[in-house]
């Protein structure tokens, strides 16, 4: 069996355009996020990745065929509520904060988005995850 104590945490990166998910993809290996990413087409396939693998860190666009983000990071959020989701979307509304804690979500991003901005809370998350699971990233 092997041991999952020195796996890197997992980053879910879910959009429907596959320049997006690239994107999204090439950004997190560029500013050096020390984590495996996974990637889905829309939130039913991110729904069976999730199943598949434990993320830490899911970052999913908002309008999405067969299922939305917002109704993945529900899904997310009740069967592993310390799951990281990050929405990045193009209508998000001006009060961003007050979205994210209304629809369960732990950050709000509008489309476009500063590359650094994605980056420091992609590491900030994966920071917290590793305080309550030590890794040996060597």
């Amino acid at each position: 069996m092997p041991d999952h104590s020195l796996a890197l945490p997992t980053v879910l990166v879910v959009d429907d355009d596959p320049l997006c998910r690239s994107m999204l993809t090439y950004l997190l290996q560029r500013h050096g996020i020390a984590c495996e990413i996974a990637t889905a087409a829309d939130g039913v396939e991110a729904v069976q990745r999730f199943q598949e693998r434990q993320c830490a860190v899911i970052i999913t666009d908002n309008h999405m065929p067969r299922m939305g983000g917002l109704e993945l990071a529900a899904i997310v959020k009740a069967r592993r509520p310390k799951t990281y989701v990050i929405l990045i979307s193009g209508d998000m509304p001006n009060d961003q904060e007050h979205y994210a804690q209304k629809h369960g979500l732990d950050y709000c991003l509008p489309k476009p988005f500063p590359t650094q901005q994605l980056s420091d809370i992609v590491s900030s998350a994966l920071s917290a995850v590793l305080q309550e699971r030590p890794i040996n990233l060597a």
